[in-house]
């Protein structure tokens, strides 16, 4: 990379971190719904042709402070991942930081959830992919941990892996969306509800919360 090319890397991340910042101030001043992207632009500094080639539309500006926060937390969590922990420590290794996270702002969150629910299949924007992205990966690496378990003997091997992650995937989802239409969503208190489904789900799946093998 040339000096050059590196300087207008810097100028682009900056351009972008400021429009991020602007964006959640808005949203915390006004309200997602209330907030526009003129707005945003003026707090940011730039005009509107600027914040346009970073987001499309105003829920990509949402989905990039989305996007941002989950994949740190992501790689966080993963960082932590034991393998050969019984399964359902590891689902809440990486599903309980969320929780947190949402719970830190869960106005936003529920916009978000919107956002994401509502995104259609030919919806081909950065960010959109962005989303698509993680949410696979999530998948991919519950995946492993499945395969991991079924070879220990602690899950059923004639479960499709990829069908299970996807169906501890949806768990969370529809925990999430439940929990964060409570008044005062309380991260330990969905924690502790999400675990519970957990442990009903992985009974029927022969992994027991002790990771022992089922007989």
């Amino acid at each position: 990379m040339t000096e050059t090319t590196g300087v207008r890397a810097q100028a682009k991340a900056e351009r972008r971190r400021r429009l991020k910042d602007a964006a959640l101030a808005v949203f915390a001043d006004k309200g997602y719904q209330a907030a526009t992207t003129r707005e945003i632009a003026e707090r940011a500094g730039c005009g509107p042709a600027t914040l346009f080639r970073y987001a499309a539309e105003k829920r990509d500006l949402l989905l990039m402070i989305v996007n941002d926060d989950l994949a740190r937390i992501s790689e966080a969590a993963e960082a932590k991942l034991d393998f050969e922990a019984p399964l359902i420590e590891s689902l809440l290794t990486l599903f309980v930081p969320r929780f947190k996270y949402w719970a830190l702002n869960p106005d936003l969150g529920r916009e978000a959830l919107h956002v994401t629910v509502m995104a259609r299949a030919n919806d081909d924007t950065f960010e959109t992919q962005r989303y698509r992205h993680r949410r696979d990966g999530l998948v991919k690496t519950i995946s492993e941990l499945v395969r991991r378990q079924q070879a220990a003997g602690h899950v059923r091997a004639d479960v499709d892996p990829a069908l299970l992650a996807e169906f501890f995937r949806d768990i969370y989802l529809a925990q999430r969306r439940t929990w964060l239409s409570e008044a005062k969503p309380n991260a330990a208190r969905g924690v502790t509800h999400f675990r519970r489904m957990l442990e009903l789900a992985l009974d029927g799946f022969g992994a027991h919360a002790t990771g022992a093998p089922r007989l």
